[in-house]
């Protein structure tokens, strides 16, 4: 593997992590709302 590529991937990692913890924190919201609803 060459450095190019290992910053690339370190790269993709990290917005893969960041997607996720957006998704997660978008479910709390959602189930809060829900919670706070009904």
């Amino acid at each position: 593997m060459t450095g190019k590529e290992r910053e690339d991937w370190a790269l993709h990692d990290r917005e893969a992590k960041a997607l996720i913890s957006v998704m997660l924190t978008f479910q709390v919201a959602c189930l809060a709302v829900t919670m706070l609803w009904l």
